[in-house]
C-alpha cells in the first residue's frame, strides 16, 4: 500500500517527468490550438479545475503513505500469526470454524481434567455406597441360602432313596469368610460345595470327588426333580441318565421318570429297556448311511414295535421269543397304554 502510494504521488508530481508538470506543457500547446479552433476552449476552460482535483490527489497519495505503519515488527508478527492459522487448519481444519470448534472442545477437556479429582471422590463415595448396599443384600441371601441348604440336603436324600440310594447322607457346604470382590456376582458372595455320603458308615466327602458315574447319574435325576417343582409346564431332557446303572436300579430311576413325565414334558434318551418301558412314549432313533449320506429317522413306536425294540435292547441283534416274552413283561407291569 505504502509502495503503491509513493509511485502514484512520484508520477503524478515528484519526478521529472510527472503528470503534473507534463500537463503544463499540454494546456500550453492546447490554448494555441484554441485560437485556431474554438471547439477546444471549453476544454481550455477545466484546466484549473483538473489542476486542482490533481494536485488534491498528490497531496492526499503523500500524507496516506506518511502516515501509513510500515513497522517491519509488526510485518513479522501478522506474518507469523498467519502461519500459526495455517498451521492450525491443516491439523484441525480444514476451516477456521472447525479450528475453533475444536478449540471450544479442548477448553472443555481442561475443565473436566481440573475437576477430576473432584469427580473421583464422588465415584469412590459411590462406591462406597453401592458396594454397603451389596454386601447388605449379599448377607441376608447367605442367610436364607443356609437356612434353605438344610431342607434342600434332606429333600435330595428322600429323592435319592427312591433312586436306590437309601442311606445317603447329603450335606452343603459353605465356604468360611468373604470371597474377593472379584468373585461377587448377582448371586451374592457364597462358595459352596456339595458333600455326600453314599454308603452308611462313611464320613461326607466332596461329591465331585467320590462320586462314580452311575451315583452322579441319579443325584443329577433326583436334584432335577426337586429344582422342577415350583415350575409347572418345563421341558426336561435327560441324555444319558442311564450311565453306569442297571438291573434294580434302572427300574428304579424309571419309575422315577415316569413319575416325572405325569406332571412335565421329560425327554430321556436311554439304552437301558428297564427305563425305555416306563416311558409313556418310545420313540427309536435310527442312522443310514445311503449313497453317501448319512441320515436320521425318528418314529414313534405302537405296542407291538415297543415290544421288538425292547427285546432288542434286551437280547442285541438276535431277538429271541424270551426277549419278546420279557419285553412284553416289562410293557405289562409297568402298566404302558398302548
Amino acid at each position: 500500500m505504502r509502495r503503491l502510494a509513493d509511485e502514484c504521488y512520484a508520477l503524478l508530481y515528484d519526478r521529472d517527468d510527472a503528470a503534473l508538470a507534463s500537463l503544463g506543457h499540454v494546456w500550453k500547446r492546447l490554448a494555441e490550438l484554441a485560437t485556431l479552433d474554438a471547439r477546444f476552449l471549453p476544454h481550455l476552460e477545466q484546466r484549473d479545475a483538473i489542476k486542482a482535483q490533481l494536485e488534491d490527489l498528490a497531496t492526499l497519495l503523500r500524507g496516506y503513505a506518511a502516515n501509513l505503519d510500515a513497522s517491519p515488527a509488526r510485518l513479522q508478527e501478522v506474518e507469523d500469526r498467519l502461519a500459526a492459522l495455517e498451521r492450525l487448519k491443516r491439523k484441525h481444519g480444514p476451516t477456521l470454524d472447525d479450528v475453533l470448534e475444536r478449540q471450544r472442545a479442548l477448553r472443555a477437556e481442561v475443565e473436566a481434567l481440573g475437576s477430576a479429582g473432584e469427580r473421583a471422590t464422588e465415584a469412590e463415595q459411590r462406591l462406597a455406597a453401592a458396594t454397603e448396599r451389596y454386601l447388605r443384600a449379599a448377607a441376608t441371601l447367605s442367610e436364607a441360602r443356609r437356612q434353605a441348604a438344610g431342607r434342600f440336603a434332606k429333600a435330595l436324600e428322600r429323592q435319592l432313596a427312591d433312586l436306590a440310594m437309601s442311606g445317603t447322607r447329603f450335606e452343603v457346604r459353605f465356604a468360611d469368610g468373604l470371597a474377593g470382590p472379584e468373585r461377587w456376582t448377582a448371586r451374592g458372595t457364597d462358595l459352596a460345595e456339595f458333600y455326600a455320603s453314599p454308603n452308611p458308615g462313611e464320613e461326607l466327602r466332596a461329591l465331585a470327588r467320590i462320586a462314580s458315574g452311575g451315583e452322579i447319574s441319579r443325584v443329577m435325576l433326583a436334584i432335577k426333580n426337586l429344582a422342577s417343582l415350583d415350575e409347572p409346564g418345563k421341558t426336561l431332557v435327560f441324555d444319558e441318565v442311564d450311565a453306569g446303572i442297571g438291573g434294580r436300579v434302572a427300574d428304579a430311576v424309571g419309575r422315577k421318570l415316569r413319575k416325572l413325565g405325569e406332571s412335565y414334558q421329560v425327554l430321556c434318551i436311554t439304552h437301558l429297556p428297564q427305563i425305555a418301558a416306563c416311558g409313556h412314549a418310545h420313540y427309536r432313533i435310527e442312522k443310514r448311511v445311503s449313497r453317501g449320506r448319512t441320515t436320521t429317522s425318528v418314529e414313534r413306536l405302537d405296542r407291538a414295535g415297543r415290544e421288538e425294540e425292547l427285546a432288542r435292547m434286551i437280547g442285541g441283534e438276535t431277538v429271541s421269543a424270551a426277549a419278546k416274552a420279557n419285553a412284553r413283561e416289562m410293557l405289562r407291569t409297568r402298566a404302558v397304554p398302548s
